[in-house]
């Protein structure tokens, strides 16, 4: 399904591309720089090559538009297909981004993520499932879910490489109310994340994705920044707990 609906964008380019539909365009490059990860760890050869084509295609006419509107995770994904996934076809645009005269990755790091795009990669049932662990599930009883939870949507390598992105939507989208805050026998969001950064400690590559997405809010963080909107003390919360919780007793 997920070709299809790339073969429908496909050959909607100059519709995309309209200056009404930027969201759309960019909620697209998104999505599209994330899977080439997936794919580039598969054997899935054409559906790489096919995202990356495409990709290229939606980025070299509003290549600075696109990054400025996505934000930091913009270049969280491009450094991701660069240098840890190794495409070669995309250092083009890291180039551009990073060009001392021309680039823009100073005002692009300096804009937090917009939860619709942190959003994005997960499914409508996967948020659903998520939201109901935090809000619903007893502490005692989170072993449980997280069989559950690994078995059906990480269980292979290929589904794996979404852990970063799940861990990017529980920093800087899912923030508890402070009820939830106070309920001791709730799931704290930094027990899910600390059991992610856990559970794949026997891939190296993969382990420094997951503890970049946890950390990516960090180097950038202004609560008084203008004319972007301020970062959220909330998206910090996770790691310092996973850090905190993991001193020596």
């Amino acid at each position: 399904m997920a070709q299809e609906l790339l073969a429908m964008l496909n050959a909607q380019k100059a519709w995309l591309l309209q200056p009404d539909h930027h969201q759309t365009l960019c909620c697209t490059v998104y999505t599209t720089l994330s899977i080439i990860g997936t794919h580039a760890k598969s054997n899935i050869q054409p559906n790489l090559q096919t995202d990356i084509q495409f990709c290229q295609q939606l980025l070299k006419p509003q290549f600075k538009a696109v990054a400025t509107t996505i934000g930091r995770d913009f270049v969280r994904l491009l450094y991701a297909a660069c240098v840890i996934h190794k495409v070669p076809e995309m250092e083009e645009f890291w180039h551009l981004l990073v060009d001392s005269t021309t680039g823009c990755v100073d005002t692009v790091l300096a804009k937090p993520t917009h939860a619709v795009f942190l959003t994005s990669r997960l499914s409508l049932e996967l948020e659903t499932k998520l939201h109901f662990i935090f809000h619903k599930v007893p502490i005692r009883q989170l072993r449980r879910y997280q069989s559950w939870l690994q078995s059906r949507y990480l269980h292979s390598p290929e589904q794996q490489q979404l852990l970063p992105d799940l861990i990017r939507y529980v920093c800087g989208v899912f923030h508890p109310t402070n009820e939830m805050l106070a309920n001791p026998h709730l799931v704290p969001r930094w027990q899910m994340v600390g059991w992610w950064l856990k559970s794949v400690e026997g891939n190296q590559e993969l382990r420094w994705m997951c503890e970049q997405a946890v950390l990516y809010d960090w180097p950038t963080f202004n609560l008084r920044r203008r004319p972007n909107p301020p970062d959220n003390l909330m998206n910090l919360e996770p790691a310092m707990l996973v850090m905190h919780q993991s001193l020596p007793k």
